[in-house]
């Protein structure tokens, strides 16, 4: 199945994401569980970002960070170093629909650093972060 493949629970009722189902802000406020195939002895990172920021017919904040752990060994986030923290969505009144994307990242080396980051709006972390490949996806929508 493929929403096994990267799974993402909220704690708020237990709620999944699954590739583009709609969720209520008030169930997504809390940062999600997270579980996806890795290696145990490779290290990740993990960012979640709405690219409709602040709404999609104007995206001048496209890819607004949401959340970022670097360095996670294996899929164990808790044991990851929280970069930017958890900022529950909460798409501005009549901005119709946001999408969110949560997306798990191997790292070419055991450790990266960041710059630091003063803003969330706009970044290209893949870039800066020297991943190596893209290798899970999920995502899901509010309104």
């Amino acid at each position: 199945m493929q929403e096994e493949i990267f799974q993402i629970k909220f704690p708020n009722a237990l709620a999944k994401a699954l590739f583009g189902n709609e969720l209520l802000p008030s169930v997504t406020s809390s940062k999600p569980f997270l579980n996806w195939q890795s290696n145990p002895y490779s290290v990740y990172t993990v960012m979640m970002i709405d690219p409709d920021a602040p709404s999609r017919k104007n995206p001048k904040n496209r890819d607004f960070l949401h959340w970022l752990v670097v360095n996670i060994p294996g899929n164990d986030v808790n044991r990851g170093k929280e970069v930017v923290s958890y900022f529950g969505p909460k798409p501005p009144f009549g901005t119709g629909l946001h999408r969110y994307y949560l997306l798990a990242y191997k790292q070419s080396s055991k450790t990266i650093r960041l710059a630091e980051i003063n803003s969330r709006a706009k970044l290209s972390m893949r870039t800066e972060a020297k991943m190596q490949s893209h290798i899970n996806t999920n995502q899901y929508k509010i309104t």
